[in-house]
C-alpha cells in the first residue's frame, strides 16, 4: 500500500507483553467485532480483534469508539502505543 507519506523510524519497541496477550485469547475473541468482514468483501476471511474503530462515513466529522477488543487488550498494548 501507497500511504504517500515518509515512514518513521520508531526503534525497538518491546511487544512481549502485547504478543502474550493476543495469543492468551480464546477464539471467539477474533469473531467478536464482524463490522470490517461484513462490509468489505476483500476482508470476509480475516480475523482481528478491534480495539478501536473510526466511522468515517460522515467525513470530515469522525467518529472514534472503542471496541469489544480494547476490554481485552488495552492493559497491554496501551504502554506499547504511549511509547511509540
Amino acid at each position: 500500500m501507497d500511504i504517500d507519506t515518509p515512514i518513521r523510524e520508531l526503534g525497538s519497541v518491546d511487544s512481549t507483553d502485547l504478543r502474550q496477550a493476543i495469543l492468551a485469547q480464546e477464539t471467539v475473541a477474533w469473531d467478536e467485532y464482524q463490522y470490517r468482514q461484513d462490509s468489505y468483501e476483500v476482508h470476509r476471511t480475516t480475523k482481528s480483534i478491534v480495539m478501536i474503530f473510526v466511522d468515517t462515513d460522515q467525513w470530515p466529522d469522525i467518529k472514534v469508539t472503542k471496541e469489544v477488543g480494547w476490554n481485552r487488550l488495552a492493559e497491554a498494548a496501551l504502554p506499547l502505543m504511549n511509547d511509540i
